[in-house]
């Protein structure tokens, strides 16, 4: 499972540095920011080089075949010129959500599909 390929996934910014098995059917992955990607102010969406700080968030992202993917994500907080100091823009992530765009939208197609209860699980 190590080589697999996940610049397809759509963490755009990040990179897998860790896979770990929580439990049977549960998969956390550990992402690093991309030092070649600068990040930017989630206001005015300019590039910001200068980071604030730095917070660990937990964040559930869609299956992954059997396994619940969770996804540990360095989320920054940048010093931006004319915004001030505000979290990093993610497009991938809903901002001050606990899951992934993707995740939501798989969310919303199963609820279409199938009683309320199902989905849920």
């Amino acid at each position: 499972m190590n080589d697999a390929n996940f610049s397809l996934w759509g963490w755009e910014g990040f990179q897998p540095e860790s896979i770990n098995r929580l439990s049977e059917h549960t998969l956390l992955i550990r992402l690093a920011s991309d030092s070649e990607i600068s990040p930017r102010c989630h206001r005015c969406g300019k590039e910001s080089r200068e980071v604030h700080d730095t917070s660990l968030r937990r964040i559930r992202d869609r299956d992954l075949f059997e396994f619940r993917v969770w996804l540990e994500v360095p989320v920054r907080r940048v010093r931006c010129a004319d915004c001030g100091v505000g979290r990093e823009k993610l497009d991938w992530l809903i901002f001050h959500s606990r899951m992934t765009e993707r995740f939501r939208s798989h969310v919303e197609v199963l609820l279409g599909l199938m009683p309320l209860k199902h989905a849920a699980n």
